[in-house]
C-alpha cells in the first residue's frame, strides 16, 4: 500500500500510471516538465500535492481530492483557479509565481473556508507578468472577506522562513474587522 511517493527533480513529462495509486496521500512532482494532472483524477486520498515548478497552465485533475490540505503550485503558468472550488479543506496553498491576472479568479477560493495560509503574491516580482491580480488595489480586502481562516497572506521572502518577514503578513484582527467593514460587493466588478 503507497501512501507516500516523491519524484521530484525527474524531468517527468506525464504521470500515467499513477491514476491507480487511489490510497496515495502524499504526492510530490516538483520540479518536472508536467503540463497536466488529469492523471490524479482517482487519487481522491490526496492530503499533501507539490506540483511546483512544472510548466501547468491548469490545476484540472485535483478538483476530485476533496482531502487535500496543502497544495504547491508555484512557478506554473496556471491561469485560472475553478477548481479550488471544490477543496473545502485547503489550508495552505501557494501560488506564487504562475499568470494569474484576472481579478474575478479569486472567486474560486471562497469555498476553502480552512485556508490558513496563502502565497501568491511577492513584492518586487521578478516578472513584472506574474499574477497580476496581486496589483489590484483591493486584492487583500476581498480574500481576507472571503476566506474566514486566512492569517497569513503572502510571503515577502521564502516562505519556509519564519523571521520578522512571516509576521509582516500575519492578519490580525483589527485588519480583518476593517476589511469586512468595507462595501466589497462590486469589488470583483472592478
Amino acid at each position: 500500500m503507497l501512501v507516500k511517493l516523491e519524484l521530484q527533480n525527474n524531468k517527468i513529462q506525464s504521470l500515467d500510471g499513477i491514476q491507480n495509486l487511489i490510497l496515495l496521500k502524499h504526492l510530490d512532482v516538483s520540479n518536472n516538465e508536467l503540463k497536466s494532472l488529469n492523471q490524479l483524477k482517482n487519487c481522491v486520498n490526496i492530503e499533501f500535492l507539490n506540483v511546483g515548478q512544472n510548466q501547468l497552465q491548469s490545476l484540472e485533475g485535483i478538483q476530485q481530492m476533496q482531502n487535500l490540505q496543502y497544495l504547491e503550485a508555484n512557478l506554473n503558468k496556471i491561469n485560472q483557479l475553478e477548481q479550488l472550488k471544490y477543496l473545502n479543506k485547503l489550508k495552505t496553498l501557494n501560488l506564487l509565481l504562475n499568470q494569474i491576472n484576472d481579478f474575478e479568479q479569486l472567486q474560486y477560493l471562497f469555498n476553502c473556508k480552512e485556508l490558513y495560509t496563502l502565497y501568491m503574491c511577492i513584492q518586487d516580482q521578478p516578472e513584472p507578468n506574474y499574477n497580476r491580480v496581486c496589483s489590484h488595489h483591493s486584492y487583500p480586502i476581498v480574500l481576507i472577506q472571503i476566506l474566514p481562516s486566512l492569517k497569513i497572506l503572502d510571503q515577502i521572502q521564502n516562505i519556509y522562513d519564519h523571521g520578522p518577514e512571516y509576521l509582516d503578513n500575519y492578519i490580525t484582527t483589527e485588519e480583518r474587522n476593517r476589511a469586512m467593514q468595507l462595501d466589497s460587493s462590486n469589488i470583483l466588478n472592478e
